[in-house]
């Protein structure tokens, strides 16, 4: 009689769990992404804002919008 191989058990374990944590992995990423990006899109738009007048900072910030927002729809063109 032959008994379980115990590495071959904890090798099924680690394949079944090893999708799960893959996706969550690239899910952790994109949202560290999307985070970090928004908070380089936050910190040039106040860097233009402090040196602005201050009659146009409404267009200073409308101006960033548009620009982030190309800069994400072309991912490196802008860089």
């Amino acid at each position: 009689m032959t008994g379980i191989d115990p590495f071959a058990s904890l090798t099924a374990a680690l394949l079944a769990l090893a999708p799960g944590a893959l996706a969550l992995a690239r899910s952790w990423i994109r949202h560290r992404t999307v985070v970090r990006t928004e908070e380089e899109n936050t910190r040039r738009t106040l860097i233009a804002v402090e040196g602005s007048d201050p009659a146009r900072r409404a267009a200073v910030v409308r101006a960033c919008a548009e620009l982030h927002s190309t800069v994400e729809r072309h991912p490196g063109s802008g860089r």
